[in-house]
């Protein structure tokens, strides 16, 4: 074959006129997700609320359709065709199903998705990609060897198109910065955004789709099992699920002995350990069915799921006892459920060893459909669990007059502060501001600013329930400054400029930009803004200005931290506390709140530094992150712009 020949051409033609004869609907929404999500990322389209909220919604309702149309298009091959009556009702009820997910996207008046829809997507896909997995095949066949085959095929060519089309991103991604450095081509980096969009969503799906054994092939599907998955399975799944058991069963030991109660971090283990050992299950299947058979396989499947069931009912006791003391989240309800899940199918398994391995996936398509809508979902029993808790808390408080949030100012314990203040948050970021009006309708709008003077209610959530907070008059027993020596785990805090504002910079400047504490390289760019000239420097080893004709340096104190202002020779001209930036705007008096982010205006951030007889320059800060480590507050990177007055 010629590779840039006609017949080059003509098979990629065929092989695409193929796939999109028989999965259109799924090309298409792959498509209408690329673009989409292509316009999502442009800055002027995210200023506009009106026409970005409706694009984010069209990006996830068609990332969705992607897997939706695959499965009816899987099924009505199985009921008459796709074209026939049926199989066209399938693909209207899954067209239907997506436009109703995508129109129930939560959003708020602000453009953010809100974070009980992260739990909705994640049970939806779920349903939709274990449909793709089982559904193919009637309830009929006999054996379970054509889909375990199937399946086999499904997940190679999912790992197959997802590093042909990160190869070929990769490989346009340098295409384009050669571009750029060779011919001076300015390429925005919105474009890289773009071609990864189209290969994640585009390209990944067709190649996946081209090889996607067709209904007439199902049936003949025997059981081909690589030597490669079984070196993987037997050295190195099985070894790390013999760990996950070692390190569980010690701790089971460790409570008996101390007659303690399970902490809450037990869950991720055990859910790791039900993950790993159930792929391993699900892998090695076919050793346990075709001659020879193996007998590790055989003894994984005996011994497994009884030696689970102890786990299972130890992960029930942690997760009582967190949700008893803070009640129930998405995580934590769809944790429960998934532990119920994983006793039953133990206990299933236990009983009857060599029942049919279509158990799970049918069983988790089934839970995960009652659970996704309706009074049994994450966000509903969430919802009303913390809606309860935060009336017992405003209650026992006094902070409630006839339902309505009434000041009451007065100390409380440190614990109550930040419970109190955590709920409204969670609240907040989850459903939005609309399910704690009721809560706010008699508040006079002119107290619904925070100390900045910014109006809470339309905040971001940390904004917001620190607003609140401040509302309410209570003071916590710590008192304002430092994180209390209780909330001792490590989180980070990120501050930006309001980059929706436009930037004043008086007269005429040099401008240079600069990130610290990241790894980036790019050249220089000198550009032109009316008498502006703008250097944008974006190179982490490269921090020289030219002041008044004089060259300084710009380096960082990592200890203090501070900004520090050198000449040539090497002498500290000044200095920039950034601590002391930090506790000005009271960003450390942070009670509970984890990968937090605060906006505040530029002239906030703006500083004027005196470097003696070269005169003053400005220093604006963009971004700073900030992390707290063991109980000590570390600035980990942070961008900014230097002014310095034009010669």
């Amino acid at each position: 074959m010629k590779i840039l020949g006609l017949s080059f051409w003509k098979e990629l033609g065929k092989g695409f006129i193929g796939v999109l004869c028989r999965f259109p609907l799924a090309v298409l929404c792959a498509i209408v997700c690329a673009v989409s999500a292509s316009i999502v990322i442009d800055p002027e389209v995210q200023k506009d609320i009106v026409a970005f909220s409706p694009l984010v919604k069209l990006a996830f309702a068609s990332g969705l359709g992607i897997s939706t149309f695959i499965l009816t298009g899987l099924i009505g091959e199985n009921v008459g065709g796709k074209f026939s009556l049926r199989g066209l009702l399938v693909s209207a009820a899954g067209l239907l199903f997506v436009m109703g997910f995508g129109l129930l996207i939560p959003i708020d008046d602000q453009g953010r998705v809100l974070g009980v829809f992260g739990m909705q997507l994640l049970m939806m896909g779920g349903i939709v990609h274990l449909g793709i997995a089982v559904c193919p095949f009637p309830r009929l066949v006999k054996t379970d060897s054509a889909l375990w085959e199937y399946n086999k095929l499904l997940l190679i060519r999912a790992l197959l198109s997802a590093f042909c089309s990160w190869v070929f991103f990769v490989g346009v991604a340098l295409a384009l910065v050669s571009i750029d450095s060779l011919f001076g081509v300015d390429v925005e980096e919105e474009n890289y955004g773009r071609l990864w969009f189209f290969c994640a969503f585009v390209l990944t799906t067709c190649l996946f789709l081209g090889g996607v054994p067709a209904k007439d092939d199902r049936p003949q599907l025997v059981v081909d099992y690589p030597k490669w998955l079984h070196f993987f399975c037997k050295f190195i799944l099985l070894p790390l699920v013999v760990l996950f058991f070692g390190i569980l069963y010690a701790y089971a030991v460790k409570i008996v002995v101390t007659w303690s109660w399970p902490d809450g971090m037990v869950g991720m283990p055990v859910f790791i350990l039900a993950a790993v050992g159930g792929l391993t299950g699900l892998l090695i299947w076919p050793l346990t069915q075709l001659e020879p058979v193996s007998k590790w396989a055989k003894s994984f499947w005996r011994l497994y799921f009884p030696l689970i069931i102890p786990l299972g009912i130890l992960l029930l006791l942690a997760l009582q006892r967190r949700i008893g003391d803070y009640g129930f989240t998405e995580v934590r309800f769809l944790g429960l459920v998934l532990a119920c899940w994983l006793l039953a199918i133990a206990l299933y398994y236990t009983v009857k060893p060599g029942s049919s391995f279509r158990v799970i996936p049918w069983s988790l398509i089934g839970i995960l459909i009652v659970c996704s809508w309706g009074p049994l979902s994450p966000g509903q029993v969430a919802f009303k669990s913390q809606w309860k808790r935060l009336h017992g808390l405003l209650t026992q408080e006094g902070l409630l007059v006839d339902g309505s949030l009434t000041p009451n100012p007065h100390q409380v314990d440190d614990s109550v502060y930040r419970d109190l203040k955590s709920v409204i948050q969670y609240l907040h970021g989850n459903y939005g501001v609309k399910p704690l009006n009721p809560l706010l309708d008699e508040v006079d709008p002119s107290f619904r600013t925070d100390s900045e003077g910014r109006d809470w209610m339309e905040a971001s959530s940390h904004q917001f329930a620190k607003g609140f907070m401040e509302y309410t008059g209570l003071i916590s027993s710590e008192g304002p400054g430092l994180v209390s020596d209780e909330v001792s785990e490590n989180f980070s805090y990120q501050v930006r400029a309001n980059r929706s504002k436009p930037v004043s910079i008086g007269d005429a400047y040099k401008l240079y930009a600069y990130q610290l504490g990241y790894d980036i390289h790019r050249r220089v760019r000198t550009i032109s803004i009316g008498d502006t000239i703008v250097h944008h420097r974006e190179d982490r080893s490269v921090r020289k200005i030219s002041v008044r004709g004089t060259e300084v340096h710009l380096t960082k104190d990592w200890d203090t931290p501070a900004l520090v202002v050198l000449n040539s020779g090497g002498e500290e001209l000044t200095r920039l506390d950034l601590i002391g930036w930090i506790e000005a705007h009271d960003l450390l008096n942070i009670q509970d709140n984890r990968d937090s982010e605060q906006t505040l205006d530029q002239e906030n951030l703006t500083y004027d530094l005196t470097l003696g007889d070269l005169g003053s320059i400005t220093i604006m800060f963009r971004f700073m992150r900030l992390e707290r480590q063991d109980g000590e507050w570390l600035l980990r990177g942070f961008e900014f712009w230097v002014l310095v007055p034009a010669e």
